[in-house]
């Protein structure tokens, strides 16, 4: 066994329990959520064994990645939630096998529509990286702004939508008075 692999099985003995116990606390006793969690952490931790050295900064990049993780879910079931009350209450009848397409021009013409009132910058950086799948490299390059700008441009971004989606959708579940504590 390499020292790698052998520093990647301490770690994993050392702190999944308490990564596995975190997410477990953040998602109110969601066991399969918290296995899951628990499993792209240590995913990610192996992916960028190289570039990792420092055992606290490791602990608290370990936490940082479980917290993102636990967010991205509950953003995920938000859209979810908003999207079927939209199919629901708007469309009798839904045709199977159009259900992607559905489901993508929908959330296309609800991301145009509230970036529509964001200041030009954010909307253009919003745009590219969520409608044209461009990462803040590609978007920081293009636009000649940092990618720090980048990432701040699409949190405000995410924010402003989080609360389009509970003005106009009523959104007050769990999950989105808790994404926004969070961010």
């Amino acid at each position: 066994m390499d020292s790698s692999m052998l520093i990647f099985e301490n770690l994993y003995n050392a702190y999944s329990g308490r990564i596995y116990n975190f997410v477990l606390r953040i998602s109110h006793g969601n066991n399969y959520l918290a296995e899951e969690i628990t499993q792209i952490v240590f995913l990610k931790l192996w992916e960028k064994r190289g570039e990792l050295k420092d055992e606290k900064s490791l602990r608290s990049y370990m936490f940082t990645i479980a917290k993102n993780a636990f967010i991205n879910h509950c953003e995920h079931e938000l859209i979810e939630h908003v999207y079927f009350n939209h199919i629901i209450s708007n469309c009798a009848e839904t045709d199977n096998s159009t259900e992607e397409e559905l489901n993508r021009h929908f959330l296309d013409e609800f991301l145009k529509k509230v970036s529509e009132d964001m200041p030009p910058q954010r909307r253009k950086v919003f745009l590219m990286s969520k409608l044209e799948g461009r990462s803040n490299q590609d978007i920081s390059e293009e636009l000649n702004i940092s990618q720090k700008t980048v990432e701040r441009h699409m949190t405000m971004a995410l924010e402003k939508i989080k609360g389009q989606m509970r003005r106009h959708y009523n959104v007050f579940s769990p999950v989105a008075i808790f994404i926004s504590f969070f961010i």
